[in-house]
C-alpha cells in the first residue's frame, strides 16, 4: 500500500485509553460495533481497504492491539489473555458493550478466546486464517466434554447390543419351538379351512 493511499485514511485514526494502555484504532461508520483484529506482528493497516466499505452499514473499529503498531508496548508478558483483556478494555473506552470481531490469524484467536470467556461482549465471530486457541485456555473443555459423552453412550449401547443378543442365543431353543408351534397352529387351521371349504363346494 502506497504511502498517498495511507493518507486517505489518516483521518479515520484515533487514540483511546485502554485501561492506561494508550490504544491506536482506525475507526469510521455508524451502527452495530464491528472490531478488526490483525495478526502476531501486523498492524491496524491490515483492515484499512475494509474500513470504507464496511462502514457503510456498521461502526468499524481496526485496533492495533497490544504491544503492536503504534499501542502501548507494556513491560509484561504477553499472551492471549493480555491480548483479550486488552481488546475488553479497549471495547470499554470505546464505549462498546457488545461486539461483532473480525480476528486474522492471532486476531483470530484472541475473539475465539474472548468470546469463550465473555459471550455476553461478542455477537457474532468472522475468523480469517484463525487459529483455534490452544486447551489450556479450557475453552475447549465443553467440546470435550460433549466427546465423553459420546464415548459413554457408545459404550453404553454397545453393551446393550451384546446383552440382547446373548438373551437370544441363550433362548434360541426356546424361541425355535415357539415358532415352530406356530407354524402347526397355523397349518392346523388351513387344513380346517380347506375342509370347510370343500364341503361347500360339495
Amino acid at each position: 500500500m502506497s504511502a498517498k493511499e495511507l493518507e486517505t485514511y489518516a483521518k479515520y485514526e484515533r487514540y483511546y485509553d485502554a485501561a492506561g494502555i494508550r490504544t491506536r484504532c482506525f475507526e469510521k461508520g455508524e451502527g452495530k460495533p464491528v472490531i478488526l483484529l490483525h495478526g502476531g506482528g501486523g498492524h491496524a493497516e491490515t483492515w484499512v481497504r475494509n474500513l470504507i466499505p464496511l462502514s457503510e452499514k456498521f461502526r468499524v473499529l481496526a485496533i492495533d492491539y497490544l504491544g503492536h503498531g503504534y499501542t502501548d508496548k507494556p513491560k509484561i508478558t504477553y499472551s492471549l489473555d493480555a491480548f483479550s483483556k486488552h481488546l475488553l478494555d479497549f471495547m470499554d473506552a470505546a464505549g462498546i458493550k457488545k461486539a461483532h470481531l473480525v480476528g486474522e490469524s492471532q486476531g483470530g484467536q484472541i475473539s475465539v478466546l474472548t468470546a469463550y470467556e465473555h459471550p455476553e461482549r461478542v455477537d457474532k465471530l468472522g475468523l480469517i486464517v484463525g487459529g483455534i486457541p490452544s486447551n489450556e485456555h479450557g475453552y475447549m473443555s465443553g467440546q470435550n466434554r460433549l466427546q465423553e459423552l459420546n464415548r459413554e453412550a457408545n459404550t453404553v449401547l454397545r453393551r446393550f447390543r451384546c446383552r440382547t443378543l446373548q438373551h437370544l442365543m441363550n433362548n434360541r431353543g426356546r424361541l425355535r419351538m415357539e415358532r415352530a408351534s406356530q407354524h402347526a397352529t397355523q397349518t392346523s387351521r388351513s387344513h380346517v379351512s380347506e375342509k370347510g371349504t370343500a364341503r361347500r363346494f360339495v
